[in-house]
């Protein structure tokens, strides 16, 4: 047995995906709302029989594998990492043949955090600032806390001498080059320099990337240093210390979101364990959609200037157009986190407890700064408060901040609610992601795609013929088919030629579309008129591909004033339109 295969055996997909998402049993299988796109009836499926999961909503389906390479961000590897240390099996590494550049990098990575490593313990400097500020030894060994000396060449040297290539190592963002000096060949230097290095790791615990933070201020060195974008590291989806962070953060169904990695090593340092941070990065919504999918509730712990107050508007706009219940937690002016959790881990408790939800927060902010100008406060709330009114989702969440604001504000609610109607919701309205990912082509989609996996480019025609090839695989399998099988074949082959057969053969390559299809009617529904519907839905979509295949020429026509052809054309576009109309009312008629 091998490694993929004891795994599997070992674990059940329910289990798995519970420690995601939250479950109900729903006759033979479970159900949830979707963690990869957002709504409100659940449409999300598990079997535990057939080891799959799909979901009707945004068409997401596959094994446990799969489930955990899209919820946490991961390639299969990684994947497997997670769920062999879930299983306690060692996963085996792949043989030398099967090395590919990820898997250089990723060797690469781990042995210049080693080197990191070592040469913190020698830094003297390094060590002293890291114990004035509170951190303790054993959190320099969790987070693996290193230090880039300020040698120019130093690492490059290090690896060199272990045989790794230039090109690995400039392709993993370790090393940079210079411009041609006059001797020829160009130099390679170190990426980072006197700075304590934090490594970045991926939801599988190994190391993607690093910051780096100075410890000594100076006027033209950045604070962070963060390694360029590889191809296993995408600064806009990783979070610092979410490898660690995410148990705690569905265990208390909450994520403090805090600016540096400071505020995150003492955060985890002092308990607070279910906090993450940006690395001196623009916060995403890749950053937010996977905070989402663990925890619907964000708590934004930033600093209280105005570069704070800034980040704070960026993120939330954001995360409320995800549907997410975003409050704010304001550290003492002058004081970022880590200074607090250094002090008084209760003091920061306390302020963490008294967190404002985020349109209280920019309530008091505009008071703050506009005073008792009525005028600028009025001016103020439509610029900077509305518009995150407005990207919530329930009326009822609306209402209840245009009243408070308006008795913190002295203006009127008739005259907020005014202006609300004519506010862009700070990120996108509310939903606009989910309504994306369960659209389909328009009518002016032609042309039969059994292979087409992104939900939001399936045609209809697609989706229709890949439900009777699902429900044709399905009822075959059983040994007391409900269907006529043959017969159901034999129409597929007529409406559709050759494409029947790739139909059947890629949904047969995809359990999870037969799953769906099982889940979608369940056992004891399938009738002669099952199946003569779908197959009246196919063939108005056939007629739609027709009809729009004339269209395209009458245009063409147009264009090229054949009169001849426009006649012809339009006289066959009234046919095919008349005869869709005929269709869609019988249609109408039958359900």
């Amino acid at each position: 047995m091998n490694s993929v295969d004891e795994i599997k055996s070992k674990l059940d997909i329910v289990d798995v995906v519970e420690s995601y998402v939250t479950l109900t049993r729903s006759g033979t299988n479970s159900k949830a709302r979707c963690p990869f796109h957002n709504e409100r009836t659940p449409s999300f499926s598990v079997s535990s029989e057939r080891q799959m999961y799909y979901c009707f909503g945004c068409g997401a389906g596959g094994d446990m594998i799969n489930f955990v390479e899209r919820i946490e961000g991961v390639d299969f590897y990684g994947a497997m990492k997670i769920l062999a240390d879930r299983a306690g099996v060692t996963f085996e590494p792949i043989t030398p043949e099967k090395r590919n550049e990820k898997d250089t990098l990723y060797e690469l990575l781990e042995e210049a955090c080693l080197y990191y490593s070592t040469r913190l313990e020698g830094a003297a400097p390094v060590q002293s600032y890291l114990n004035g500020r509170g951190v303790s030894e054993a959190s320099i060994s969790v987070w693996r806390l290193g230090y880039a000396p300020s040698e120019w060449r130093a690492l490059y040297e290090h690896l060199s001498a272990k045989g790794y290539a230039d090109d690995d190592l400039i392709t993993a963002g370790l090393v940079k080059r210079s411009g041609k000096p006059s001797t020829g060949s160009p130099r390679l230097y170190d990426t980072f320099r006197d700075r304590i290095v934090f490594p970045i790791k991926d939801p599988a615990g190994r190391v993607i990337a690093f910051s780096g933070r100075i410890f000594q201020e100076t006027d033209d060195a950045p604070k962070y240093l963060n390694s360029p974008d590889t191809p296993i590291f995408h600064k806009s989806n990783v979070l610092y210390g979410l490898d660690r962070a995410k148990q705690a953060i569905r265990q208390m169904d909450f994520t403090t979101l805090v600016e540096g990695q400071m505020d995150l090593v003492l955060s985890h340092q002092r308990g607070f364990q279910n906090t993450v941070a940006t690395s001196g990065t623009a916060i995403t919504r890749d950053h937010l959609s996977r905070l989402n999918r663990l925890s619907q509730k964000l708590m934004l712990a930033f600093d209280g200037d105005s570069a704070g107050v800034s980040a704070v508007q960026k993120s939330a706009g954001i995360a409320l157009a995800l549907g997410m219940d975003v409050k704010v937690a304001v550290a003492p002016a002058g004081e970022d986190p880590a200074d607090v959790l250094v002090r008084d881990p209760a003091e920061w408790k306390a302020i963490l407890g008294g967190a404002k939800p985020v349109v209280t927060f920019l309530v008091d902010n505009v008071l703050a700064e506009a005073g008792s100008d009525t005028r600028e406060v009025a001016r103020r709330v439509a610029k900077d408060v509305l518009p995150y009114v407005a990207a919530l989702p329930q009326a009822s969440e609306q209402s209840y901040f245009i009243t408070e604001m308006a008795q913190a504000t002295g203006l009127r609610e008739d005259a907020l609610w005014s202006d609300l109607k004519k506010t862009t919701p700070a990120t996108g309205s509310h939903g606009a992601e989910e309504r994306a990912s369960g659209s389909t082509a328009s009518d002016s989609s032609v042309g039969v795609s059994p292979r087409e996996e992104t939900p939001a480019g399936r045609n209809r025609l697609t989706l229709v013929a890949r439900d009777i090839a699902g429900l044709i695989l399905w009822q075959q399998a059983k040994e007391d088919a409900q269907i006529d099988v043959a017969a159901a074949r034999a129409k597929l082959e007529e409406r559709l030629g050759k494409d029947a057969q790739t139909f059947l053969d890629t949904v047969a390559d995809h359990p999870d579309a037969v799953f769906r299809i099982e889940q979608q009617y369940g056992e004891s529904s399938i009738t002669d008129t099952t199946v003569a519907e779908l197959f009246r839905a196919l063939d108005i979509e056939l007629l739609v591909q027709r009809r729009d295949r004339v269209r395209a020429e009458l245009r063409a026509s147009e264009h090229n004033h054949d009169e001849e052809a426009i006649e012809k054309k339009m006289k066959a576009f009234q046919e095919l339109q008349g005869q869709l109309d005929r269709m869609r009312r019988s249609e109408d008629e039958a359900t």
